[in-house]
Parts: C-alpha cells; structure tokens; sequence
C-alpha cells in the first residue's frame, strides 16, 4: 500500500517534512515520482535517504518511479548511490532507469488542469518565511537555531483546516414554484442561466413560502448557501406582481459597503437577463456623489441598498424623507444579522424601531394593507442545544433587534444531504481499501472515488455529522487530526504510530485531491496566518538564557523576560529595556508598550551582554 509523492512539491518542504517521507521510504510506503525534477541538491539527497538503509541498492527500484526519471537526474542519483556505498566504479542498479526515462519521457508529462491547493498553500507558507527570513540576520548561533526550529514547527502557520463544502437539498425549480404558483411566471426569465431555469435550495423554497405568508423570517445558512436569494427572489416575485409600483418598495440593510457593492453585481446579472426591465435598483452609501443622490432622491428606486448609518442619517433628513417614508415600502431586510450585538446592535434596533414607527404613521394612507415584512439572514447564531433550542434562540434575538415576533418555525436552517451515496464502510472496508491502496492517477474516475469506501468515510468524518436525525456541518479539522480518526476507524496497528498517521495522512491529501479533480467531494483549506512578534530571553549567560516566543513578562523563579531586537548590519542582539537609574533596575519595555515614562528617573534604551 504505497502512497505516490511528488518529488518537486516535496522539495520545497521544510526539512521536518523531507525527514517524515524518508520514513516512510525505508519502510517501502511511499513511491517518489520525480517528474520535473532534473537535479537536486547534496543537501536534499541527504535529508531524503536519511532514513533509507545504507545498504540499499537494487531495493531503491521500488521507491523510485521509474517512468518519471529523467536522464540527467538518474545519472547523477547513480553517482550519489556510488559515494553512498563507497564504490569507486559505477554500477549502481539506478542507472537502468536511464533507458527506461528516455525511451518514455513524455507519458508523465502532460500538466495537469486542476490546482492541487495543498501544495499551493505550501508555496504560500514558504514565500511568507523568505520573506520573514529575508530581514532577519541573528548573530547568536542558539537563538538561530531557536527561531528557525520555531518556524520549522509552524509557530507563525498553524496546520490548515480542511472543510468539505456541503451539497444543500434540492428545493423546487423556477417552473415548478411558478406552475405552482408561489412565484410570478416571469420570474422565469430573471432566475435562469443560458436559458436553463434555476433550480433552488430547499432552505430557499422554504423562505419563498414563508414570505408569501407575509411572515418575518430569518435565513441561517452557510457560506454560498445563497442566503440573498432567500430575500431578492420574494423582492423580484412582487414587484412582478404589482408593476405599477412606483418608490422604494424593499430596504436592504448591509454593515459593510463592500457587501453593498458585490449585492449590487449580484442583482444586476438577474436584471440584465431581462432587457428593459422596469425593476430599479441603487446604491445609497457614502461612496455616491450628490448628483447621484439627488438623482435617486427625485427618482426613487424599487430597491434600496444602504448601510445602517446611512439609514439613519435619511431618517433624520428632510430632503431624503421619500426614501424612508415610502407609501409602498413592504421589505426591510438586514444581512449578516449576527454582526449586531452589544452597543452597535441596540442603536440598529432603535434605528429599525424608527423606521417601523414611521412606517405604521402611513398604514393609514396605503391602498392595501400590509405590515412591513422583516427579514434577517445570518451565519450561524447558535450552536449550543438542540435544533428546535438553537432555532428558538435565533428568534428570541430577530425579535428583539426588529420589535417584531419571529416564531421559532420561521427560523430557516440548512437542509444537507449526502454527496456520496454509498453507505459508510465497516472497519473491515475501511482497513481493506487503504491496504488496497489507491489507484493510479489515471484510472481515478468520478464513479471510482464516489464508491471508494475512504470517500464515504471522508465525507461523515470531515463534512458532515447526524444530529437528531439531521445532517450538520462539522468543525473542520486539521489532516493531521483527520489521519488520527482513519487510524482509529480502520483499527490498523504500526509500530511507529507516528509514521503510520503520516502516512493516512497522505493518503487522505490524494483523497482529497481525487475528489477535487473529479468533482467527487469540494472542499476548502483554511489558512491562518501570524504576523511575527518578538524573541524573549532572560538577561544571562548566552549558554543559559532561557528563549521564548511566548510574550509573558516573566517565567521560572520570578526570572524577567525581556525582548530582543537584532542589528540590521550584523545581527547582534539587544535587549529593550526600561533603566530605573534611581533604583537601578531594568525593567522589560514590551513591545505592545506605546506609551513614553513620566518618571525622569527611567530611560528607555537597548542593552547587551558585556561580552569580549
């Protein structure tokens, strides 16, 4: 059960991450394939067979792709091997490769057309330590060699987060929901793409039913769950409905201009699909010019997208009272709803209470009565309790933020289903598959990956997760995390622990990238980044000096921490430090420290070990 590494990703891995596949290359579980590779370095080949046998000659057939050497790389492997097992005439068994290179060189060439995002994020990480490395020149040898251990165990990079991206229920095509009549027929032509009808959600086929009830709701989805449409299909389905509309008909509130600017993109496309359509959309933030809101002033739109201080400033403003005071004003719709909490979210639920009250004053002079109709969208608001508990929390908190009641039944949560089809493996599937191995890159088909076992696995143990007889999405995890759950599943046993979870760790890397290719299961890598900070030391000897990156002030025995800074031009360290020159004391100066001493007695200053 091999597991096929890249040798030119592999290259550009910390040594640590060279050290684990010459692991996992002694024990015969990894195969190299060397395509793009025409060289490497002394120091590369050392790190690589520094856990293979020195023995080894003939056995290195097997962990080297025959068919991806090129000819220049086996030669100079064959010369490597040589000065390894001390022979002075050149006989390695590597050099039989060379014929078998040349005679095929194209078949592993053709580039591949997708992005394989694991080896993306490690071209990321390894510019971001050059970059690092590039304006930091340390002069002490430990504290090098402590910062460069520190960066080589990811203290400034966390191991990524994998989430696989769920596939939502399908609700109800455009045709069924006009056929049965909960959408106007031309809705048809405004939600389509190249004529091809969309086909919604079931979370969105649920909003559009609650909306025709004329009930608030609150939509809470994840991430291009297509929370939008949840409001601007119902908008659009009305306006159809009532053409001779004239004003602002629907209010959509966003906390951030730039989520204004995309909304804006977003309903221009279904508005183009409908040439001279009377549907009217604009912008009123801070970014317009005052020709362009005097224009929107004289002509108001059907839909008005703001920002909630904007709102209220139009409240307060005589000449933009048409805006807030429309006669048919029937939408209020506020995104990213959990955005609204402490003081900001009682000044939005003030600001909403104005706008109803001004709202209900002309109740009166409508030609048709209705209430205006509050919507919210959010990610998720609650996770602790049960479904019908999480659902009651999220309306308790709309009830408060609009003044209006929300029924915990109008609380709108994803519905998920499963990709992969196939029931998940026993234990004994799940041990047998990866003992089987994967197959070669190119007998990985869609209908192979969504009936391979470890596919069905991935999916309930990275994506989704039964609650209650209802699928959710799982916190994601790390590969590493992951590798640890595959080797518990399959109840496989290793000597070397370690080496084993590394190894379903790489297997799961070649899962993934499978289903990627084939579109099998869609995931996403979440990488966090930090910025650097600062080295911590204790003032004494440089061989007993106690290192950290840990920004404490102090550590063992009531022993100071206190921050390095190094010379630009030699890299000679300094202490930063506070001098109590009425005391005689040092004092660590923290680097997050802006503010300057009012005692005259202390001096702020560098400090260096008096050394020869």
């Amino acid at each position: 059960m091999k597991i096929t590494v890249k040798l030119q990703e592999l290259l550009q891995q910390p040594e640590t991450g060279i050290l684990t596949i010459s692991t996992l290359l002694a024990q015969k579980l990894a195969l190299l394939d060397c395509i793009g590779v025409d060289s490497v370095t002394t120091e590369q080949l050392n790190l690589i067979f520094t856990s293979i046998p020195k023995e080894w000659d003939v056995e290195l057939k097997e962990i080297f792709d025959p068919s991806t050497l090129t000819d220049t790389f086996a030669a100079q492997l064959s010369q490597y091997i040589d000065q390894r097992l001390g022979r002075t005439q050149p006989q390695s068994s590597i050099t039989n490769y060379v014929s078998v290179a040349v005679a095929s060189p194209q078949a592993s060439l053709e580039p591949t057309n997708y992005l394989d995002i694991f080896n993306f994020r490690n071209e990321v990480i390894g510019d971001y330590r050059r970059y690092i490395e590039s304006f930091l020149k340390i002069r002490d040898p430990k504290v090098k060699a402590f910062v460069d251990q520190e960066l080589d165990k990811g203290q400034l990079w966390t191991d990524p987060l994998i989430q696989l991206n769920p596939t939502y229920k399908k609700g109800a095509a455009v045709t069924e929901l006009v056929q049965q009549k909960v959408l106007h027929p031309n809705c048809e032509q405004y939600f389509s793409i190249n004529s091809k009808p969309f086909t919604f959600h079931y979370h969105q086929k649920q909003a559009f039913e609650t909306a025709q009830r004329q009930e608030p709701y609150v939509v809470t989805t994840g991430t291009g769950s297509g929370k939008s449409m949840t409001y601007v299909v119902p908008i659009f389905d009305d306006l159809l409905r009532h053409p001779e509309i004239q004003g602002v008909r629907a209010i959509l509130v966003y906390p951030m201009n730039a989520l204004i600017n995309s909304q804006e993109e977003e309903l221009k496309k279904f508005l183009d699909n409908v040439p001279n359509t009377h549907i009217r959309v604009a912008k009123y933030t801070g970014q317009e010019s005052l020709t362009r809101k005097t224009e929107i002033q004289n002509n108001p739109p059907h839909i008005l997208l703001t920002n909630y201080v904007m709102l209220e400033l139009m409240l307060s403003r005589t000449h933009e009272n048409k805006l807030v005071e429309s006669l048919v004003l029937k939408f209020l719709i506020l995104d990213e709803l959990h955005t609204y909490r402490g003081r900001q979210g009682a000044d939005v639920a003030i600001l909403i209470r104005k706008l109803r009250q001004r709202n209900q004053t002309n109740y009166k002079l409508r030609t048709t009565n209705y209430e205006l109709l509050c919507i919210g969208t959010s990610a998720t608001m609650s996770t602790e309790g049960s479904r019908e508990q999480r659902r009651q929390v999220v309306a308790d908190v709309a009830s408060k933020l609009f003044g209006v009641e929300f029924k915990a039944s109008n609380v709108i949560d994803e519905t998920l289903e499963r990709s992969i089809k196939s029931a998940e493996p026993t234990t004994d599937e799940l041990r047998e598959s990866i003992q089987a191995g994967l197959p070669p890159e190119s007998q990985q088909t869609l209908n192979k990956f969504q009936n391979h076992p470890l596919a069905a696995w991935i999916e309930m143990n990275f994506g989704l997760e039964d609650k209650e007889g209802h699928l959710v999405r799982r916190q994601p995890i790390t590969l590493g995390e992951g590798a640890d759950k595959l080797v518990r599943s399959s109840g496989l046993a290793h000597p070397d622990q370690d080496a084993l979870n590394r190894y379903y760790g790489l297997i799961l890397k070649q899962m993934f990238l499978w289903g990627s290719k084939t579109k099998g299961l869609a995931f996403r890598l979440h990488q966090f980044i930090s910025q650097g900070g600062s080295v911590y030391a204790t003032i004494e000897n440089r061989n007993k000096r106690l290192l950290t990156l840990e920004g404490q002030y102090k550590t063992t025995e009531d022993r100071l921490l206190y921050p390095l800074v190094f010379c630009r031009e030699c890299g000679q360290d300094y202490y930063v430090v506070r001098y109590d020159t009425d005391k005689g004391i040092l004092l660590p100066q923290l680097p997050t420290a802006l503010d300057t001493p009012e005692n005259e007695d202390i001096q702020e200053g560098y400090l260096t070990l008096d050394e020869p």
